[in-house]
């Protein structure tokens, strides 16, 4: 690990992993701006260095780009359920950054798009033939790619 890092801003509220990527106690809430020390992979997944053997997952940072299926309005929590977010609209078909996977607000499922701001997940396109397991057949090593 250098000395030398950079602060990033966490955008999904992050699990800290220790050790063998175990769940620590600790957490980093959305909007927190912390002292990195680089990525690492491990085990296919990415992951961002905060300490000696502490980690938080890069999906809480880096984001996912996603395609709106429709316009969207952009929301906001206040008092536990989703209210507009002043007169903010998202135009069908643009890209947009989503963080971490969907979170719940009142039953309803919706995306991280910036601090405090958040989109329907049902606003979104699918990701078509998003890849669901890879399979070894057999002794010839066949290769079989499952899709949705």
């Amino acid at each position: 690990m250098s000395a030398d890092g950079r602060y990033i801003t966490v955008m999904h509220s992050s699990a800290v992993y220790g050790k063998n990527l175990k769940k620590t106690t600790s957490s980093v809430a959305e909007g927190k701006k912390i002292l990195t020390f680089g990525r690492t992979t491990i085990k296919n997944k990415k992951y961002y260095q905060t300490g000696y053997n502490s980690f938080i997952s890069a999906s809480n940072v880096d984001g996912t780009t996603r395609t709106l299926k429709k316009n969207a309005y952009v929301y906001k929590k206040s008092k536990g359920k989703a209210v507009r977010y002043k007169n903010s609209v998202l135009k069908q078909n643009s890209q947009q950054q989503t963080y971490g996977s969907a979170v719940s607000i009142k039953g309803k499922k919706y995306y991280i798009i910036g601090v405090g701001k958040y989109v329907a997940k049902s606003d979104f396109k699918q990701n078509a033939n998003k890849l669901i397991a890879v399979r070894n057949a057999g002794p010839l090593r066949t290769c079989i790619l499952v899709f949705l």
